[in-house]
């Protein structure tokens, strides 16, 4: 039967390598995520715009903070600080009940952004 003893060893060795794995996974995951928490930083994607398949444009609130990055594969740069545009953009839709803002509140009053709404406004005021 040395065979079945040569299968029973290369069953437990698989097993063993297919556990380290999981393991392994769920460790990475877990520890970034606590990580992140444990420095008491509110880290949130808002939105995203693909430029192409290793290029993107990401909005990120960081706390208060609302910036727009450009990612690459190789890079990472930040490119704007948008927390003023939003903060205006919030007292205008709450001081005028007519007018409609094109960067809107979720229901929790912070403001949903999109590249497209973000557009939108900034085309609007280098027009005023």
């Amino acid at each position: 039967m040395p065979n079945g003893e040569l299968l029973q060893s290369l069953l437990i060795v698989v097993g063993f390598v297919v556990g380290v794995f999981l393991l392994s996974n769920f460790l990475k995951k877990n520890l970034t995520q606590k990580k992140i928490h444990s420095l008491g930083v509110n880290f949130k994607i808002v939105s995203r715009l693909p430029l192409s398949n290793k290029v993107s444009l990401y909005i990120i609130q960081i706390g208060n903070h609302y910036i727009l990055i450009g990612v690459s594969d190789q890079n990472v740069t930040a490119i704007a600080d948008l927390t003023k545009v939003m903060q205006s953009s919030s007292q205008r839709s709450q001081s005028s009940n007519f007018e409609t803002s094109s960067i809107q509140s979720d229901e929790l009053g912070e403001p949903h952004l999109s590249f497209k709404n973000f557009l939108k406004e900034t085309f609007k005021r280098s027009k005023n």
